[in-house]
């Protein structure tokens, strides 16, 4: 097959429906590359930190990219995947055939993009600032943003019957201000009846005929809000929204990046996931967009914290509703002990580093006692090769074929290049 009919417009591996991974480390060298499918489809990558996980994964979604796949990848750390925008410019081990590039601009196709949405503070100048309308969350990304269950609660029916709310200012002084018994608001009623209402807000509304909420609900809701405030990452409009269904059903490609906070990062989980699931539920057959996540074990962690396992649990699931509907999941992680099970368990395609201890159990009880030896004893120095490192990672496919291989290096940029290139 050849796109736009011309050889400057083509990709040797693109053409053959394969993703090219590495070579193999033994005496007769050969490339192994995985094969592309319509149908649902995993790639996960485990190995300790150095190994070089997020190269990796970058070089996997990259041909993804090159093959029409609308991308949506999750960035929980602010780093890694933001910097795909711009071309490996020191490339080493690149696959054949493959050039050096960023995945901002498609080179077969002009009219494919990929956003780069920015969750968190320090933003480069490609980022377009993301802030998800707190007016619109559900359950779920109130619960992940540390809002207690009565507080949630208490909260959405705040915005419903007194919103919008213009600044976080007046959202917190219309609940600071809010009555918290039976008693105080009917004395706050009476006072308002008889003109002597000093309880006007910031908000200039009152407080509906005995409306109070919960004290410790109205203690965590101000601790929350003011965290908000504080951090600027959630919005009380869509200013900053950013219509990530219309642009993926285009075939368009998203980049979210968060500055390390888990907590954001799954509320924005959640609210994408639900978009696709909803179309695709309709849809059917079509697009195949994939879910890319790195430190997968950050964001559906396997032992979550106390206030984490609604939120893991619910996206855990989502993420197994968009797999039956030939969505695509893929991932990196330091632990696959530490990763949730719903999440990983019978993973088509998987890459592993090194890994030692307790990781070694969980993959022979994932595989077997050979699969865990040929992990341990695979070779790992990030310092030879004048820093751009040596190393061998142990692929398995889905018809469960073991390959050691040298992987191939990112066409895209990646995190250890960015001396002298900070963020605004």
């Amino acid at each position: 097959m050849r796109i736009f009919g011309t050889e400057k417009h083509t990709n040797p591996w693109i053409e053959k429906g394969l993703i090219p991974l590495g070579i193999t480390t033994g005496e007769k060298k050969t490339i192994v590359s995985k094969r592309m499918t319509m149908m649902t489809d995993s790639f996960f990558c485990w190995a300790r930190p150095g190994v070089g996980k997020t190269v990796i994964l970058k070089n996997f979604y990259y041909h993804l990219w090159l093959s029409g796949r609308p991308l949506i990848i999750f960035d929980p750390t602010g780093l890694d995947h933001r910097l795909s925008f711009l071309p490996n410019k020191f490339a080493q081990n690149l696959p054949p055939g493959t050039k050096a590039g960023g995945i901002y601009e498609h080179p077969f196709d002009k009219t494919k993009k990929v956003a780069y949405l920015n969750v968190g503070k320090s933003m480069f100048n490609w980022e377009k600032k993301y802030k998800p309308d707190l007016n619109t969350l559900e359950r779920a990304e109130l619960l992940s943003l540390r809002f207690s269950d009565g507080a949630q609660d208490e909260l959405r029916k705040i915005l419903k019957t007194y919103g919008p709310f213009d600044t976080y200012d007046d959202l917190i002084d219309f609940v600071n201000k809010f009555p918290v018994n039976p008693m105080t608001a009917e004395a706050y009623r009476k006072k308002n009846v008889n003109g002597k209402s000093y309880m006007i807000t910031r908000h200039h509304k009152f407080f509906k005929e005995g409306a109070y909420i919960n004290q410790q609900s109205k203690l965590n809701l101000l601790r929350i809000l003011y965290k908000l405030s504080d951090e600027k990452t959630i919005g009380l409009d869509d200013t900053y929204d950013f219509d990530i269904l219309n642009w993926v059903k285009e075939g368009n490609s998203v980049v979210f990046s968060f500055d390390r906070n888990y907590d954001l990062t799954r509320a924005v989980v959640s609210i994408v996931a639900k978009k696709i699931l909803r179309w695709k539920s309709v849809a059917g057959y079509g697009i195949q967009p994939w879910f890319i996540f790195e430190e997968m074990d950050k964001v559906f962690p396997e032992f979550p914290k106390e206030y984490e396992k609604e939120i893991v649990d619910y996206l855990s699931e989502l993420i197994l509703q968009l797999r039956k509907l030939s969505l695509g999941i893929g991932g990196a992680s330091a632990s696959p002990r530490t990763t949730n099970k719903t999440v990983i368990e019978n993973a088509h395609n998987v890459i592993v580093g090194k890994l030692t201890g307790r990781n070694l159990i969980q993959m022979r009880y994932f595989y077997n006692q050979w699969t865990a030896d040929k992990i341990k004893n695979l070779h790992w120095n990030r310092h030879s090769n004048l820093g751009s490192g040596q190393r061998e990672v142990l692929y398995i496919d889905e018809f469960n074929n073991k390959f050691v291989i040298e992987p191939f290096e990112s066409p895209c940029d990646i995190h250890r290049e960015i001396r002298g290139r900070n963020p605004k």
